[in-house]
């Protein structure tokens, strides 16, 4: 009976163990089987609900024509527009199918495992100011992280990056397919459209062809490459159809910039991703690069092959390019770093470290279009170059600037398109103004007006020389200092009030460059300084010769001798300290020289610091004694052509 009566327990304990285990299961299966069968009136309530939120935030509405499940987790969603209130249409889907992820629905946060896309639209327009995107660009209450279901650290610059790559990479699908792609910009004078048939994202793959018309022009380009979303890594290359180039729209309309190229490779992935500190790394390649804007180079600049392998660090409270980031072009390579706080204020630093590497990896690495006067220069040896600036806008009086090229067994081995030792003799000079051939003359016994550095008077050399350089005996070409001031300068007063420039840079950009101020043109001075004065090319004195003959010193009046009978109707070595201070007082503006006289003809009061200072200096070296210093006063009598001028 005992034996029975066990047998019965050990059956229902069995049986309440089932009942255990199906109970749940059966639950759990009716319940989806209810989600399943009401999934699309529970769908279109919080779809719905979702929309409406959006639309309350920035000001736009968004209709559609019907959306629902197809199946469990299929999101089918047609004729969907978005649209900025009192703006035109922004977006059109007209046909979307997209997988979710149901265990992050069930979360009540959207993400897409595969997305297809047939018929996408995207235009932007700028009618005089009125945008229909400038929505996504206001700041609401709530950011588009938070929305997503994303706290961010606002406090640091690693935390935001990292939850917005995570944002990224989380939201983009696995597999995409979007066919029938077109995305325009329009503004007055401006239309351009990016047409693509199809763009396709599967196994971690992507390609697509490229359609671009701008105002009528067209041009075709491929987009392939790879995207890992957990790894978050993509590669990226974009390159041209039928052996043309890529030109990137837009730049030329608003900036008046070009650039172009045969192929760009793009590298991106995350190298450490901690709390206080997010390291990314990649490379950014170009082949056949060709830049152009007035502010870089009156001429197209050409990089046949360049690199950028890049280290970006982001902390809590500044950004920094790695010192591990290697820039190459042609022969160069060197490896920058730069620092960036902008909280509570904008403080940067940049640095340049390269030793003991060949000289001609320099010269022949020079992009062609960039450096006229050096184009297929030769030479040997090593350089070592040391660049070091750093600033706090708060106080810009704490700017650091260091730069200097120095060199071992460096020689020029062959000249390039301008031998730089040709004005050891005779030449002719040829000034221009805007562009256009003002006067041409030689700068030798043969021109009347050409005057030996001895046959100028002493007090004239030193007045230029105390006002423009008065290191100039005794620096090769440079003066950090000077530049420095003139950066502080430029700076404090956001234009480009003062050039900093050593009568040697002066006389380089006098025989050799434009006046156009640009970014090239300063290097290429910078460079054809260092190459005259570190290889004693020019003498000093014959230097300054030139320089006392060729400068402007009155609306197409050139030279000391020229200018001497201009202002004075006497000889450059003839003049008073007066006279000579006057005319070093208008080397930096010549054809404003009226400027400095009143009605009466006589200089105004705010050139007396300028005599105070000149004078003391010219006193202090010996050029004049105790008794002219006291009696120098800003007082000359213009007796030549110039008189006719002043009014």
């Amino acid at each position: 009976m005992g034996k029975f009566v066990g047998v019965i327990q050990r059956i229902m304990t069995k049986r309440n163990l089932k009942l255990i285990v199906l109970l749940p299961i059966s639950g759990i299966f009716m319940l989806l089987i209810i989600f399943y069968w009401q999934r699309n009136n529970i769908l279109e309530p919080f779809f719905r609900k979702k929309i409406e939120r959006y639309e309350q935030n920035n000001s736009i509405r968004i209709s559609y024509n019907k959306v629902c499940l197809s199946g469990l987790s299929n999101l089918q969603i047609s004729d969907l527009y978005v649209i900025p209130e009192n703006n035109d249409t922004l977006v059109c889907v007209k046909e979307l199918e997209a997988k979710l992820n149901l265990w992050r629905l069930f979360f009540r946060k959207i993400e897409f495992k595969d997305l297809k896309i047939n018929g996408f639209y995207l235009s932007l327009k700028d009618d005089n100011g009125k945008r229909n995107f400038d929505f996504l660009f206001r700041k609401n209450n709530q950011t588009e992280e938070e929305k997503a279901g994303i706290k961010l650290n606002t406090s640091g610059y690693a935390q935001k990056m990292s939850n917005l790559l995570s944002l990224f990479f989380r939201f983009i699908p696995e597999n995409i397919l979007i066919s029938q792609m077109s995305i325009s910009a329009q503004s007055a004078g401006f239309y351009s459209t990016f047409d693509i048939p199809e763009f396709k994202i599967k196994d971690h793959r992507f390609f697509s062809q490229v359609t671009v018309n701008e105002s009528g022009q067209k041009q075709y380009f491929v987009i392939e490459g790879d995207f890992f979303n957990d790894d978050k890594k993509l590669n990226c290359k974009i390159y041209a159809l039928k052996r043309e180039f890529v030109k990137i729209p837009y730049l030329p309309y608003k900036y008046n910039a070009h650039i172009a190229f045969d192929t760009l490779e793009f590298q991106f992935f995350p190298l450490k991703d901690e709390k206080d500190l997010l390291q990314l790394g990649g490379a950014l390649s170009f082949h056949s690069l060709n830049i152009w804007n007035e502010r870089l180079s009156m001429d197209e600049v050409s990089f046949t092959n360049s690199m950028v392998e890049y280290v970006v660090n982001l902390h809590p409270d500044y950004f920094e390019l790695d010192s591990a980031t290697t820039i190459r072009f042609n022969k160069l390579a060197f490896n920058p770093y730069i620092r960036m706080k902008t909280k509570p204020e904008i403080d940067f630093t940049a640095s340049i470290r390269k030793n003991n590497f060949p000289a001609d990896d320099l010269f022949s690495s020079l992009p062609k279009g960039l450096f006229h006067n050096l184009e297929g220069i030769k030479t040997s040896g090593t350089l070592s170059y040391n660049f070091y600036f750093t600033v706090n806008m708060a106080n810009v009086d704490s700017l650091e600037f260091q730069s200097s090229l120095s060199r071992e067994n460096f020689r020029i081995e062959r000249f390039g398109k301008t031998d730089f030792t040709e004005v050891q003799e005779p030449f002719l000079h040829s000034a221009y103004e805007n562009g256009k051939l003002a006067k041409s003359f030689v700068v030798g016994d043969s021109c009347p007006n050409f005057r030996k550095i001895e046959d100028i008077s002493p007090y004239l050399k030193s007045a230029v020389l105390f006002a423009e350089d008065g290191f100039f005996y005794s620096h090769t070409g440079f003066v950090d200092d000077a530049l420095r001031s003139s950066l502080v300068k430029n700076i404090t007063e956001k234009r480009f009030a003062r050039g900093g420039s050593t009568i040697s840079m002066q006389l380089v950009k006098n025989l050799y460059l434009s006046r156009d101020k640009t970014i090239t043109r300063k290097l290429e001075e910078a460079l054809i300084v260092w190459l005259i004065e570190h290889n004693r090319l020019l003498s000093k004195n014959r230097m300054l010769e030139i320089y006392f003959n060729i400068i402007e010193w009155g609306p197409g009046i050139y030279g000391a001798g020229e200018g001497a009978r201009f202002y004075f109707n006497k000889e450059a070595a003839d003049l008073t300290p007066e006279e000579a201070i006057f005319m070093a007082s208008i080397v930096a503006r010549p054809k404003k020289f009226m400027w400095f006289f009143d009605e009466n003809r006589e200089l105004k009061p705010f050139l007396a610091q300028f005599y105070e200072v000149v004078g003391m200096r010219m006193l202090k070296h010996g050029y004049i004694t105790e008794k002219q210093f006291e009696e120098l006063t800003p007082n000359v009598r213009v007796t030549g052509e110039a008189l006719s001028l002043i009014r």
